[in-house]
């Protein structure tokens, strides 16, 4: 089964073993050469307003309970969650 956001810049291939466990393929996307790649360096975590709320797709079920992952998308937790730095903070 393939899965990719077209908003990604990773194609994403989840492949199904014999024994029933998903085994997820991050591979980049081929790109034409034309162009710039476009980051968006002002995203800098979730929108505050959400903030108390986990992301489900960077979540995994294990016996030991939830579990950070890395999104279908590329998307980490880290970069999820992540906060601008305040020189304020810094003093406290």
């Amino acid at each position: 089964m393939q899965q990719s956001d077209p908003n990604s810049g990773a194609n994403v291939q989840r492949t199904m073993t014999e024994d029933g466990s998903v085994v997820t393929t991050y591979s980049p996307r081929q790109r034409d050469g034309q162009g710039p790649v476009l980051i968006d360096a002002q995203r800098n975590g979730q929108d505050p307003r959400v903030a108390d709320r986990p992301n489900d797709a960077l979540l995994e079920d294990s016996p030991q309970g939830r579990l950070p992952i890395i999104g279908p998308d590329g998307l980490r937790p880290m970069d999820q969650y992540a906060r601008p730095w305040s020189a304020r903070a810094a003093r406290a």
